[in-house]
């Protein structure tokens, strides 16, 4: 979308305090909000505003956004050379659409977007109705009207669990409802194990699905569990022998977003062009690739490159593509010797493994 930026940056300056900005920030995009800090200056909040709409393709929710807000003050053509269709700006339909059980919510933790749109991607394909944010918000649609309408909407709820998840409270949040929407029957609550971490006491009463990179099988898993949500015919299920994680050869594994940070600085990627691949904020990049230097114990990029091949990380890089091309979502569970009946999901003895990271 053809954005005047410096008008842009120019208009929020001068309509847009520090409190009205961070509310604004707040509603509309949390991601950014996050990423603010108390001292840190009007100018550069807003700059960071800007590159996450520049490199998240959302150029379009921001006039909307704004519209929205300020109406009959701000026209969003003003800002704009590309076409701005009237019906955008109106404000959300609220009526509660039918809950519709083939569409699955996403649940998961900025830092594991990469992971979550690749399983988003690979559901679709099999027919299913994905809602994910920040793609599935309106435009001029606050989060919690977008993620309220979701949870709404969708009949599963799939809740990707790593650290990051657990530290978010918009995935806290939006589990700990969709625990209780499971309780009252209103939706199927799944939930997908990327790290070992530790969760919240009520999230421990149920089994997780461990997730690995490894057989194509494991996504006939994951679609047998979701077409079947009542029972799972475990005998089918083959057994699969872990493979060794590279990630440990290192005295502190690398975490899912500086896997795929490292793969940037390997092929020579600038940060601007890491944040823009990622879809994450420039300071966020540098702060990860501090990370993977402290870990690696490497002082330039030069260095992490290098450890990478001698550490056998480049393997592990080598499967943290882009989203294009990458290989199809992939679950393991272990088989446990069970009669011929079928179990119901709630009792699916999933075994507690470890991540694989890709």
């Amino acid at each position: 979308m053809d954005v005047n930026t410096k008008q842009l940056r120019e208009y929020l300056i001068e309509k847009y305090n520090v409190e009205a900005l961070s509310t604004f920030l707040f509603d509309y995009f949390p991601q950014v909000y996050n990423e603010i800090t108390p001292e840190m200056r009007q100018g550069k909040r807003i700059q960071l505003l800007l590159e996450h709409c520049r490199n998240c393709g959302r150029f379009f929710d921001l006039l909307a956004n704004l519209e929205r807000e300020r109406p009959g003050s701000f026209n969003p053509q003003g800002f704009s050379k590309t076409p701005f269709p009237k019906m955008a700006l109106d404000p959300p339909n609220s009526v509660t659409q039918q809950r519709n059980q083939r569409q699955i919510f996403i649940s998961h933790a900025h830092q594991d977007a990469v992971f979550a749109k690749r399983l988003a991607r690979d559901l679709k394909k099999q027919g299913w109705e994905i809602w994910i944010a920040p793609d599935s918000i309106l435009p001029g649609e606050k989060w919690v009207e977008a993620i309220n309408r979701g949870l709404a909407e969708s009949g599963v709820f799939l809740l990707v669990l790593t650290e990051a998840a657990v530290s978010s409270r918009w995935v806290r949040s939006e589990t700990n409802v969709a625990i209780g929407m499971e309780h009252r029957g209103e939706l199927h609550f799944l939930p997908l194990k990327l790290e070992t971490v530790t969760v919240p006491p009520l999230w421990q009463e149920y089994q997780w699905i461990p997730v690995q990179n490894e057989c194509k099988k494991n996504l006939e898993l994951l679609l047998q569990v979701l077409t079947d949500q009542k029972n799972v015919d475990l005998n089918r299920i083959e057994e699969h022998k872990p493979h060794k994680d590279p990630s440990t050869e290192i005295d502190q594994p690398l975490k899912r977003i500086e896997i795929d940070v490292l793969n940037c600085l390997v092929r020579g990627a600038a940060n601007n062009e890491i944040a823009l691949e990622l879809k994450i904020v420039p300071n966020s990049v540098e702060d990860h690739i501090e990370s993977i230097f402290k870990k690696l114990g490497a002082q330039t990029r030069s260095d992490a490159t290098r450890i990478a091949h001698e550490k056998g990380l480049v393997s592990l890089i080598n499967q943290a593509t882009e989203l294009d091309g990458m290989p199809e979502l992939e679950l393991t569970v272990d088989r446990k010797e069970k009669d011929n009946k079928k179990t119901p999901l709630t009792q699916i003895p999933l075994p507690q493994q470890t991540l694989l990271l890709m």
